[in-house]
């Protein structure tokens, strides 16, 4: 489920709606589904429940790099998209 397209765009069209009022640079550009819970057993979180971002990193870092990678040629083909400045 997490990987069909149809919703995908659901959530898609969700995010955009909650997150009309925020600046652009507030708004998620994409997501991940991710099945596992972040929790102090897989060292995910601290017992303080604080994000550990190595052990994120170790764990999703390559699905992590492709949303930044998708958000790169996306910014790079509205770029190329745009009339030349005179």
């Amino acid at each position: 489920m997490a990987s069909d397209e149809r919703v995908r765009g659901l959530i898609r069209a969700e995010i955009e709606k909650l997150g009309a009022e925020f600046k652009s640079f507030e708004r998620p550009r994409d997501f991940l589904f991710i099945r596992d819970d972040f929790t102090i057993d897989n060292g995910l979180l601290t017992p303080t429940l604080k994000l550990k971002r190595r052990g994120v990193l170790a764990s999703y870092g390559a699905e992590l790099e492709a949303l930044y990678e998708r958000a790169r040629a996306a910014i790079a083909g509205a770029q190329g998209a745009s009339p030349p400045h005179h």
